[in-house]
């Protein structure tokens, strides 16, 4: 089999699974779960700060999604981990104190804007921590207590959830890695189309 055929294939079945993944996904997760999850990320992360400043850590999540170094759902952002280190550190800290339904009923209202697309986001952050990390990147502006930075590898394109296949490439590792439908289905057509010199099989 040549190479060119190959890389067809293997973009043809990377495509499938990515389409049953992100199906699957989708039916896993419910709105009323998407909100239960992104309130209590923000809940716990920034609980006190004002509104603004709890609508920026959402921004950050959002952001996240449209870079390869994230997951491209935000549910998936906010639960993520590395190793046994959470990304969002309060789903690994266990939270014993009593909500409080005012503050509570605040971040929920926060995710409906977000979601719904209410939010401009004019800042772009992709990290933030309550203290200084000059070695994150870019320090794009403070809010209460958060430094929000830009901290999107520098080795990397930041155009969203790019991606490279060649024949020699990791298949389980491809599917796994992130959604990455639009980029896949527009690599097929570019790279396997009969326009792209690939003979037709009509």
């Amino acid at each position: 089999m040549n190479r060119k055929l190959k890389r067809c294939l293997i973009l043809g079945i990377a495509l499938i699974a990515s389409l049953i993944s992100t199906q699957a996904f989708a039916s896993q997760v419910s709105k009323q779960e998407i909100t239960r999850i992104l309130t209590t990320t923000v809940y716990n992360e920034s609980r006190g700060e004002s509104v603004d400043g709890q609508l920026q850590v959402l921004l950050v999540m959002e952001e996240r999604t449209k870079h390869a170094e994230w997951p491209s759902s935000i549910v998936k952002v906010a639960l993520q981990k590395h190793g046994t280190i959470c990304q969002f550190t309060s789903w690994c800290n266990k939270h014993s104190h009593k909500i409080e339904k005012a503050a509570w009923s605040q971040a929920q209202i926060e995710v409906h804007e977000v979601l719904s697309g209410q939010v401009v986001d004019n800042m772009h952050a992709t990290c933030y921590d309550s203290v200084p990390h000059p070695k994150w990147g870019k320090l794009l502006g403070t809010i209460g207590r958060h430094y929000f930075y830009d901290c999107v590898s520098k080795s990397h394109d930041k155009s969203p959830n790019t991606i490279q296949v060649n024949a020699g490439s990791d298949l389980p590792t491809l599917i796994a890695s992130k959604s990455v439908l639009p980029t896949l289905i527009l690599d097929l057509e570019a790279s396997c189309s009969p326009s792209a010199g690939f003979p037709s099989l009509v």
